[in-house]
């Protein structure tokens, strides 16, 4: 939806109890995950409406992809992006994530080019429902339940453009793609 619920954390709460419930009994899960979910509940019941401040529309799950031919081969470029917020003019893609951080370096070296790459399928109109836009955000959304229970950080360093990145990686991945082609 494009508004939070009245009371998001106790809507979160809710549907965690019910995915708990089938496992609640054992200590494991009733000592170590249920309260680091209740941590990233109230961390994200906190946060997320003011993530939504500006945005028109929020996509989830959303599945992506572009065609494009090398060397007369045609390849296809999938990705399945956990959230998109279409803001005025420009997008924000956001990956949450649970486990290890993702490093600006690897974002801006090609190594991790995953919202990157989402953020070239989607300025290409490759998103089903979504127009062809720019984004002007690429945002991990880690959610721990430690300490923090949750943490935004932007992918790729504070100065860099995202839709650069984007270019620059989908060239990237054209470029190894025609390297994997040659037999030589």
């Amino acid at each position: 939806p494009t508004a939070s619920p009245a009371d998001p954390l106790a809507e979160l709460i809710a549907v965690g109890r019910d995915i708990f419930a089938p496992h609640i009994a054992d200590p494991d899960v009733a000592a170590f995950w249920w309260p680091r979910f209740e941590r990233v509940a109230h961390w994200f019941a906190e946060n997320d409406p003011l993530m939504r401040d500006g945005v028109g529309r929020i996509a989830t799950e959303a599945k992506g992809r572009i065609d494009f031919t090398l060397a007369g081969e045609t390849y296809t470029l999938t990705a399945r992006a956990d959230r998109i917020d279409l803001k005025s003019g420009a997008a924000r893609i956001v990956d949450y994530k649970t486990g290890a951080a993702i490093t600006a370096k690897d974002v801006e070296a090609g190594l991790s080019p995953q919202l990157t790459l989402e953020a070239a399928i989607l300025s290409a109109g490759g998103f089903k429902g979504l127009p062809a836009i720019d984004t002007g955000e690429l945002i991990y959304m880690y959610l721990s339940g430690g300490e923090p229970a949750g943490e935004i950080k932007a992918a790729g360093a504070k100065d860099s453009n995202p839709m650069t990145l984007a270019a620059n990686h989908l060239d990237g991945l054209k470029r190894l793609l025609l390297a994997y082609s040659n037999p030589a």
